[in-house]
């Protein structure tokens, strides 16, 4: 996963060439209603060959590392490896923060059971358990 910083002449479709994107994935992740008018300046999040099949979340405002690491059953210093920081209070609302692979929040280490399947298309958004009954 990148953060690429939009430039002049710029358009979504060459951006996701450049870097092996996706065009309907980069729509997703940066919820783009019109993916023809992107301007110099905005960051727009690409999904990237190495990053594909890993889990990710978006740090919500007063969200610390620890609270990450509870919810994806991970070490806090694995968090810290994986994401290149030298503290962990290096957070900020919105950053993009990789989680360890293992088990999603809330879902059974029982990944042969189909309803446990793995979201391909949603695989970068939070998982939420169901308020179904």
């Amino acid at each position: 996963m990148i953060v690429y910083t939009v430039r002049r002449g710029d358009t979504l479709w060459d951006i996701c060439q450049r870097f092996g994107g996706t065009f309907e994935t980069t729509v997703r992740l940066n919820n783009l209603a019109h993916p023809d008018h992107i301007y110099p300046g905005l960051e727009l999040t690409i999904e990237t060959p190495d990053t594909v099949g890993k889990t990710f979340c978006v740090v919500q405002n007063a969200e610390t590392l620890w609270d990450i690491a509870q919810r994806y059953k991970v070490a806090i210093e694995a968090l810290v490896a994986q994401n290149g920081l030298r503290h962990p209070d290096e957070i900020y609302p919105g950053r993009l923060i990789m989680v360890a692979e293992g088990p999603k929040p809330d879902e059974p280490d029982e990944p042969d059971k189909p309803e446990n399947k793995q979201l391909e298309d949603d695989e970068l958004k939070e998982a939420r358990p169901s308020t179904e009954s």
